[in-house]
């Protein structure tokens, strides 16, 4: 049977696949029908290495099945290809004020998507887009240097922040665990609501500020793969210290950087300007100290809380201290 990207997508929402190549990233995905066939499933995105320096290659070795159709009588077919050129590379960064393609990237549609599968990007240009658009919006970056994708991106970013507020609610889940939710919403009471009956529907409490968040750090976490890092223990531990991390320790498989949160983004960039790969680099708070639950009931009604909480898309983040070892 000749295999296409519908009867594997059927198989990995069927749950008879358990990996695929491809930009996990793509709104045309099957990851978001997986999870509603089997919310249990976990899928994880994975960076598959195919250089000496760690860059990723991604193209299609054989794209002869794609082809574009033109009446048979049509003079200079091959205006097609110089069309699409235009319409999917000079205008995604020229066009700034072509409000049709602003709204086409504003609403998520891919914006590698073209009719003949052609795209010649930086390695780096997801990376490239973050820090221009975090730029903007930070102010270390004028909005009008912007390419039109990543302008369209960031008046999308603006408004959800000029129209959302973030609030933080702390409570007590089954078996003393202490929990703090970040959330950010247009609507406060539907959000109280929401994540109120989650702790409610686990048997906890919610509390009111500051109940908690004694028991938490706040810190930047830095987490470097055994695996991905070349580096040596001591010259990486050197290497963070002096960018300003405040400690540094060693797991069986991993690294753990900790850094002040006023520090981390200076301690991110040295690292990530040593080469130094990292698994995840956030802003979390850490608990001082954790807590078992051995009850079943009270395990139960725990992750009961907590899957409640993460399928909220008000809530950003869930911070806890249950000992899940």
């Amino acid at each position: 049977m000749l295999r296409t990207m519908a009867n594997i997508a059927e198989l990995i929402v069927d749950g008879k696949c358990g990996s695929f190549f491809g930009p996990w990233w793509a709104p045309n995905n099957p990851l978001m029908e997986a999870m509603e066939k089997n919310p249990d499933a976990v899928w994880e995105p994975y960076l598959i290495r195919t250089t000496e320096d760690g860059k990723l290659q991604y193209y299609d070795q054989n794209p002869s099945y794609k082809y574009v159709v033109v009446r048979k009588d049509f003079e200079h077919p091959e205006i097609v290809f110089k069309m699409a050129s235009v319409m999917f590379d000079k205008m995604r960064t020229e066009g700034r004020y072509n409000e049709e393609l602003a709204y086409y990237f504003q609403t998520n549609v891919d914006s590698t998507a073209r009719p003949i599968s052609i795209n010649i990007d930086y390695s780096d240009a997801l990376h490239r887009c973050y820090e221009d658009i975090n730029g903007a919006l930070t102010g270390k970056k004028d909005p009008d240097e912007l390419q039109v994708l990543e302008y369209a991106y960031y008046e999308k970013c603006k408004d959800y922040l000029e129209n959302y507020e973030y609030i933080t609610y702390e409570g007590y889940g089954p078996g003393g665990i202490a929990i703090i939710v970040d959330a950010l919403t247009d609507n406060k009471n539907r959000t109280a609501a929401n994540v109120r009956s989650a702790f409610t529907k686990g048997n906890g409490n919610i509390g009111t500020p500051g109940c908690v968040s004694f028991m938490f750090d706040k810190k930047g976490q830095i987490i470097i793969d055994k695996e991905e890092c070349d580096m040596e223990a001591d010259d990486l531990m050197m290497t963070a210290l002096d960018a300003g991390a405040e400690d540094f320790s060693e797991e069986e498989d991993s690294f753990e950087i900790l850094t002040d949160p006023d520090t981390f983004e200076e301690v991110r960039e040295a690292l990530e300007k040593a080469g130094i790969p990292m698994a995840s680099a956030d802003v979390t708070m850490i608990p001082q100290n954790y807590v078992k639950v051995t009850d079943e009931t009270a395990l139960k009604g725990l992750q009961r809380t907590l899957d409640l909480l993460d399928e909220d898309d008000d809530v950003q983040a869930v911070y806890h201290n249950w000992d899940e070892e």
